[in-house]
């Protein structure tokens, strides 16, 4: 029996510096998503 199997991929314009900031900075974070990432990494 064969497993069917789904690949979701997301293409981002942009350095992954920018991503890692948009991630990791509240007020950043805040514009995309409206609301904060929080960790304790």
């Amino acid at each position: 029996m064969s497993k069917t199997c789904f690949v979701y991929v997301t293409y981002i314009r942009a350095t992954p510096e920018k991503v890692f900031e948009a991630i990791t900075q509240p007020d950043i974070a805040r514009r995309y998503w409206c609301h904060v990432n929080v960790s304790d990494w």
